[in-house]
């Protein structure tokens, strides 16, 4: 019998989060709601989660820098609630480590939905990682990215530091290489979730991976621009 998905919800007010906790619970997940960073630290090392919910109204913690925390430091989905979810709002949550961002007060069929697509994407990567750890790493240019580890490295062992949102993008590129892929499929593949023409997120992780990937970032080699379409990992040798 396949285990049910484990959501944890950190929400300072548990009234708030009765109505969502509920609401996953009706359609199969297990959820538990905790009201503190400390206590939410202490839920993940004793029996982890498939996915976080994270409220953006915490009296104990930055919204952003947990984001950045937990998405380094875990292998899960997480999923931001923002008072207010304009443009400039989501890309700070996604650059920040987040999956996806909804306007609060959310619609329970959208968080569901929101939900689903954060964990098929964990499933896939998870399918990426399988294949990718049968080979003797991926080379991006100069460096060596070994999937198994997610780390990136130079000729001499050094590691560079990547973030986890560049490691997944990283899985991706090596698991489709020398083709052209578009904005919406990068996303969808590295992110679970639907590209948007105003979502600047993707092109500034591209930067910063060319940034350190590229002998000259302005004339990139490694991650190739494909006009029209979006990006290619030129794989060589």
């Amino acid at each position: 019998m396949q285990r049910a998905m484990h959501v944890a919800i950190l929400n300072a007010d548990a009234t708030r989060a009765a109505p969502i906790e509920a609401y996953l619970s009706d359609h199969g997940f297990e959820v538990t709601q905790v009201g503190s960073c400390y206590r939410l630290d202490r839920l993940l090392g004793e029996r982890g989660a498939d996915l976080v919910i994270l409220d953006d109204e915490m009296p104990d913690a930055d919204p952003l820098a947990l984001a950045r925390r937990l998405s380094a430091r875990n292998r899960m989905g997480i999923l931001m609630l923002a008072g207010g979810a304009d443009c400039l709002t989501r890309i700070c949550c996604l650059e920040a480590g987040a999956d996806d961002c909804l306007a609060k007060p959310a619609e329970l069929r959208e968080v569901l939905a929101r939900v689903k697509a954060i964990l098929r994407r964990s499933a896939r990567a998870q399918g990426f990682d399988k294949d990718l750890q049968a080979r003797d790493g991926v080379k991006f240019g100069r460096y060596r990215f070994d999937a198994a580890a997610r780390r990136m490295t130079a000729a001499d062992g050094s590691p560079i530091a990547m973030t986890d949102m560049e490691v997944r993008l990283l899985c991706v590129f090596a698991q489709y290489p020398n083709r052209a892929m578009s904005r919406d499929e990068l996303v969808q593949l590295a992110y679970g979730r639907q590209w948007s023409p105003f979502d600047r997120s993707l092109d500034i992780r591209i930067s910063r991976l060319r940034q350190k990937l590229e002998c000259d970032p302005a004339r990139p080699e490694v991650i190739a621009t494909v006009r029209g379409i979006g990006y290619r990992y030129e794989a060589r040798g």
